[in-house]
């Protein structure tokens, strides 16, 4: 499964891409930006149960991807991971 939410203008298909690359079952990867976690995520049939387990409100898999040490793909050079939740949050250019 890629996850991939609605408020991230600046993900690329390069960017999903490159998260899901030799994904599979035991899959467990996040995007990041400059170093700090962002979307997408791939979470594998097996981590499943765990995240749904786990979820909480806003959080979502947050906590299980932090505890079973997701690995992190750099993403920082194909797309932007901004979390926009208001037109004031849009980068210059995109109100």
């Amino acid at each position: 499964m890629v996850v991939v939410p609605v408020d991230v203008p600046g993900l690329t298909v390069a960017a999903v891409e490159r998260v899901a690359a030799g994904a599979g079952p035991a899959a467990l990867v996040r995007a990041t930006y400059g170093g700090m976690p962002g979307h997408p995520v791939v979470i594998g049939r097996a981590h499943w149960g765990g995240v749904i387990a786990s979820a909480r409100g806003d959080e979502g898999a947050r906590a299980y991807l932090r505890e079973h040490r997701a690995d992190q793909v750099e993403c920082g050079d194909v797309a932007d991971g901004a979390d926009v939740d208001t037109t004031a949050d849009l980068p210059p250019g995109h109100h």
